[in-house]
């Protein structure tokens, strides 16, 4: 028994010891190495490889040791038994293999993200990411996601603390600078990252949040730079935050109390009513104008709160995606078995799956990007989508 402390069985702690020492770097090891890297005498440490091996975990070529598969085994049961594990796998498996792009989603430990699922894109990108691999939480969209929910004292104590190691020309190095964007993620709800990580590569994410409101995950898509821009990962996000606001409701129960009170609801309706008019008679105008070098220089200067704002309540206006969001996710849940988690954890999936839809779109219109900024095709399609846009509006307004 350890001398520190009777209730900690010494050899376990030493059998764990010898199992962390193991790394990229060294993959391999002698006994006479394992036991310089462990502290432990050579005796102990023979006596833990082999067991390690008669167990499954480790095997030797007569020399060094190496980890087996079936370690994983060990991480596998925590896993496992995360809630968010067994359900959004297989979702973003399928929205990977649609999209082409790579999705994950991580858990923080300490200062660093941990993946606890990964669908790789199938387009070939340069950093390679395994469930489990561990990355600094500073410049990733997930860790910063994570990070913005920590309670202040510990978000502190970590901006105190943390070595910000410039890793791109764009890395976030300032400790204020840092907590300046930490708090702006925090207050719109997700977190865009380009190329601070990795340069070239932009990344989105969403927090996982359980039943009583703590963010227990997060959740991301990632795309080369030249595929989609940040102003397009806005408005993305700005919708995703809406349909999120709208699958909460329902989850919560708040959506059936709104779609069946008629003030509530005739409020929402009308609010989206007015918005879809504003957005119309905006797109009219441009049509008629036609001049669009003043209005590229006013977007270019446009913030990212204003482009995620417009994405934002242009859904969270519509009564009718809650309404929607009622009669659908109800039939994809476990009526005995099911509880609000899981209808939070659905509600949030579609909504990703949504925003990460909304991206594969973009990346299409990209491609044939120079004949839609042609000032005649930009006229057609202003006019075309101002008068949709009134269009729903007065069928928004008429069904009441």
């Amino acid at each position: 028994m350890s001398r520190e402390d009777p209730d900690v069985i010494d050899s376990v702690e030493k059998a764990f010891r010898l199992l962390q020492s193991f790394s990229a770097e060294r993959p391999a090891m002698t006994v006479s190495s394992a036991a310089a890297a462990t502290g432990l005498t050579r005796a102990t440490a023979r006596r833990i490889l082999l067991t390690l091996q008669r167990l499954g975990f480790a095997e030797t070529d007569g020399r060094e040791f190496r980890l087996t598969a079936g370690v994983l085994r060990l991480g596998y049961g925590y896993l496992a038994a995360l809630p968010f594990w067994e359900h959004a796998q297989p979702h973003m498996r399928a929205l990977s293999d649609e999209l082409r792009e790579a999705s994950s989603m991580a858990t923080l430990d300490g200062g660093e993200i941990v993946y606890v699922a990964r669908v790789p894109a199938p387009r070939s990108m340069s950093i390679t990411l395994n469930v489990g691999s561990r990355l600094p939480a500073y410049p990733t969209s997930m860790g910063r996601v994570l990070l913005a929910a920590l309670p202040d004292d510990e978000l502190r104590s970590y901006l105190d603390t943390a070595e910000l190691r410039r890793l791109t020309p764009h890395t976030t190095t300032d400790a204020g600078k840092l907590r300046a964007e930490l708090r702006r993620v925090r207050e719109q709800g997700y977190a865009v990252v380009d190329g601070e990580r990795e340069e070239g590569v932009r990344s989105a994410a969403a927090p996982v949040r359980g039943s009583g409101g703590q963010v227990l995950a997060a959740l991301n898509v990632s795309a080369n730079a030249a595929r989609v821009t940040l102003d397009e990962l806005r408005d993305v996000f700005g919708i995703a935050v809406g349909n999120l606001a709208q699958g909460t409701a329902v989850a919560l129960g708040l959506g059936t109390l709104i779609v069946r009170s008629q003030p509530l609801f005739t409020t929402l309706r009308w609010a989206g009513v007015v918005y879809l008019c504003y957005l119309g008679v905006q797109a009219l105008r441009s049509a008629r104008r036609g001049d669009y070098r003043m209005l590229d220089a006013i977007g270019s200067r446009a913030s990212g709160f204003r482009r995620w704002r417009e994405g934002f309540l242009s859904n969270i206006t519509n009564p009718k995606v809650l309404a929607l969001y009622l009669s659908v996710l109800p039939q994809f849940l476990d009526p005995v078995r099911s509880t609000a988690w899981d209808a939070l954890l659905l509600a949030y999936t579609v909504a990703v799956l949504g925003a990460l839809w909304l991206l594969v779109l973009m990346a299409l219109v990209h491609r044939v990007r120079a004949w839609l900024q042609r000032r005649r095709v930009r006229r057609s399609l202003d006019a075309v989508t101002g008068s949709a846009l009134i269009g729903f509006g007065i069928a928004l307004a008429a069904e009441g």
